[in-house]
């Protein structure tokens, strides 16, 4: 027989391979956390799941505690840049001004943090979102900063959210990021 513990590592792996981060794979991984805390891969794995619900202190404290298993330098190094980007979102959280976290957005992006960026423009699509106002425009902005930055291929991420919005804009998508 399979034990609780196997089953849940069979499940944990199974739901990441499927890149699949969502309710199942967070409670998945919560018991599995639990069942074995001193797991890089399963920290990992919860902190992502946690992340992708929203749940950014504990998925920041998920990415923390990964330090105290002295893990190998890939798993520092994706620990220490996922804790940057939740400290980005975090303080993100705290503009209440669209056009304030647009501003950030951009800045980010010139000075080549990518993810900062995304965190500051996701937090202005959501300010946007709630005013009714523009999502569209956003996320081209969020397009012609990547597109500045010398990154046309991660251009392409917002632009389609932004032709998904808007299908009449569809066919500029390729054009825009070639200019």
């Amino acid at each position: 027989m399979t034990s609780e513990l196997e089953r849940l590592v069979i499940a944990s792996t199974k739901l990441a391979r499927a890149d699949d981060w969502g309710r199942e794979a967070l409670r998945v991984n919560r018991r599995l956390a639990t069942a074995a805390p001193r797991s890089a891969p399963v920290l990992l794995r919860l902190a992502r799941c946690l992340v992708e619900a929203g749940e950014l202190e504990a998925a920041r404290d998920a990415y923390s505690r990964l330090f105290e298993l002295e893990p190998d330098e890939q798993t520092r190094r994706i620990a220490q840049h996922k804790l940057a980007e939740i400290r980005a979102r975090l303080g993100a959280r705290r503009v209440i001004d669209p056009l304030e976290a647009l501003r950030h957005g951009e800045a980010a992006v010139a000075k080549g943090k990518l993810d900062e960026g995304a965190a500051w423009f996701e937090r202005a699509l959501d300010l946007v979102e709630r005013d009714g106002g523009d999502e569209g425009a956003v996320l081209r902005s969020w397009a012609e900063a990547l597109r500045d930055a010398g990154k046309p291929r991660e251009a392409l991420r917002p632009l389609r959210r932004a032709a998904a919005l808007d299908p009449s804009r569809r066919g500029n998508t390729a054009t825009y990021v070639a200019l």
